[in-house]
């Protein structure tokens, strides 16, 4: 089954993350938002200033199955590939918080920085990651530093 599958049928995946707890730390202390379409979108908004949001589509797979998509985006039109970046680290971030609540485990900040990730299909935004220079890259593991280095609990 692909990572991006789980065994609930689109009512239950919507239920579980739309009642769901997402992580906040020192790493990332603001408030997220939960909400929905009511049907097959949840929406995760952050209070943070520049608004970055993470959307979660669910389409039925057959009768007991979703499929899900994680998309994450914010109000800016930045194109700097440094925010691409960070936007890709949230969605990964994400991504582990909806594989950890569907499959009823903890989140993990560990599986937070891509394992989770992997098996899932690119994020249908363009975040630009693709001009990446070294300067950018080091930014980010610097950033992924900070985040290790913070506790992360849920909230």
């Amino acid at each position: 089954m692909a990572a991006d599958v789980f065994d609930l049928a689109p009512v239950a995946a919507y239920q579980k993350l739309h009642g769901g707890k997402v992580p906040r730390g020192k790493a990332y202390p603001y408030a997220t938002i939960i909400s929905g379409n009511g049907s097959d979108k949840i929406m995760l908004t952050s209070e943070e200033e520049w608004n970055p949001r993470c959307t979660v589509s669910i389409k039925p797979e057959g009768d007991k199955r979703s499929r899900l998509a994680v998309s994450f985006n914010d109000d800016s039109v930045s194109e700097e590939t440094s925010h691409g970046l960070s936007m890709e680290s949230a969605r990964k971030r994400c991504i582990e918080w909806v594989d950890a609540t569907l499959t009823d485990r903890k989140y993990n900040p560990q599986r937070a920085k891509g394992g989770t990730a992997s098996g899932w299909p690119a994020d249908v935004v363009d975040h630009h990651i693709e001009r990446a220079t070294p300067k950018d890259l080091e930014r980010q593991r610097e950033m992924q530093k900070w985040r290790d280095e913070a506790d992360v609990h849920l909230n």
